[in-house]
């Protein structure tokens, strides 16, 4: 785990700064899925997405839709990870 800590740090100053970001992108949609969200996701929500699948050591997935949100104490807690 400390392995993955340290190499995620080593990424860079761009990765933290979009991590808390809070600009809209559209919502992962699965073409199999009949349901068509009218909310927006945030890149710092698929951010965080995708660094805790790389701690966990898992597949990102986000099943049929996923429109997620920054969520400012999981970023804080990846932030805190890396000092």
């Amino acid at each position: 785990m400390a392995l993955i800590r340290r190499s995620l740090c080593r990424v860079g100053y761009t990765v933290f700064v979009t991590l808390k970001s809070e600009e809209k992108c559209y919502c992962f949609l699965n073409p199999l899925s009949s349901f068509i969200p009218s909310d927006s996701a945030t890149v710092g929500g698929y951010v965080i997405q995708l660094i805790t699948a790389y701690q966990q050591e898992k597949r990102v997935t986000f099943g049929l839709y996923s429109c997620p949100k920054t969520n400012e104490f999981e970023a804080d807690n990846i932030i805190k990870g890396c000092s």
